[in-house]
């Protein structure tokens, strides 16, 4: 993994990730996500259900390489039976889901580059 990469921005009002830099053509891609909130009201993670579907058979191939499926804090899982993507942000247990809209931005080799979901703050 890039010392550099994964980024993860989190703020009141959006959630970022970046997973390498943006370069070539791309293409942006809306995204129906549920978010998990802990007690304290800061987002936990994130799923995406039918993610290669909406994106292409090449989305994973960012996360592979830069963001790991076990251990402590920032991880990954996919289940390519049901295309469901989550990726879990901090080890803290959910206590509210609320569903989004998000943004992936797509490199021309149909890999995710980055995830965005905003509007958090206006979100109750």
């Amino acid at each position: 993994m890039s010392g550099e990469f994964p980024r993860t921005r989190l703020s009141r009002d959006a959630v970022e990730v970046e997973l390498r830099e943006a370069a070539g053509d791309l293409r942006s891609v809306d995204l129906s996500v549920v978010l998990d909130f802990n007690a304290g009201g800061e987002v936990t993670g994130l799923e995406i259900i039918n993610l290669k579907y909406e994106v292409g058979e090449g989305c994973l191939r960012y996360f592979r390489e830069y963001v790991p499926t076990t251990g402590p804090g920032l991880r990954y899982s996919y289940d390519d039976e049901c295309d469901a993507f989550y990726l879990q942000l901090s080890d803290e247990p959910s206590t509210v889901q609320r569903a989004a809209i998000g943004r992936a931005s797509v490199d021309d080799a149909g890999g995710v580059l980055s995830l965005r979901v905003g509007g958090l703050a206006s979100t109750d």
